[in-house]
């Protein structure tokens, strides 16, 4: 009885023996599969702040692109708003200016069509004002003289206006007023009639 206890010992033994080892490999297989997992979950989480990160930086990038693309558009209808009115000023401008030479040219029937950018608008000012010098004294005289100096200041204001150079305009009728002073003594003293042919 004694063998059949010391025989069943030794196979326990050498079972708890097998079974030690392998539970002992058992646990550190785990061990090291644990120290893997806590790896993975540390790298996980690193991963998932950076791409929170990036994700927070993405929200702000759309946020400016929105926000630059609402600037830009509301520049772009400004600047088209304005380039419209200036389009339409533009326009009512070379319709000002079609309507003065109508009404210049309904007054002065015979003239050429004007120069605009500081010529002369009649034949040239000076037949202007020699003409009105050979009206002499007439009643017509002084109405001529009226209207011309009327639509003249017209013309002038709307040239200013609009941008158009009146300082060659002005030399020249202050040039053809001292050529005309130049001549009033010798019409002076010539007869009305001839005066009056010019």
């Amino acid at each position: 009885e004694m063998d059949e206890d010391e025989e069943l010992y030794d196979k326990l033994a050498c079972w708890c023996d097998e079974n030690g080892y392998a539970k002992s490999l058992a646990i550190d297989a785990s061990e090291a599969k644990i120290g893997e997992l806590k790896d993975s979950i540390e790298s996980i989480t690193a991963k998932s702040e950076g791409l929170k990160t990036s994700i927070k930086e993405l929200e702000d990038e759309v946020a400016s692109d929105k926000a630059a693309l609402a600037e830009a558009t509301a520049l772009r209808e400004k600047q088209q708003q304005e380039f419209h009115g200036s389009e339409l000023d533009s326009i009512q401008a070379i319709e000002n200016l079609k309507a003065a030479l109508t009404v210049l040219s309904k007054h002065h029937a015979s003239a050429p069509e004007s120069t605009v950018a500081g010529g002369a608008i009649f034949k040239s000012e000076k037949d202007s004002w020699e003409s009105l010098l050979a009206l002499g004294s007439s009643d017509a005289s002084w109405k001529d003289e009226h209207e011309q100096a009327r639509m003249t200041h017209v013309l002038d204001d709307f040239m200013r206006h609009h941008g158009f150079d009146t300082v060659t305009v002005n030399s020249q009728r202050q040039s053809l007023r001292r050529d005309a002073a130049e001549r009033e003594p010798n019409l002076a003293g010539s007869p009305a009639e001839d005066a009056a042919v010019v």
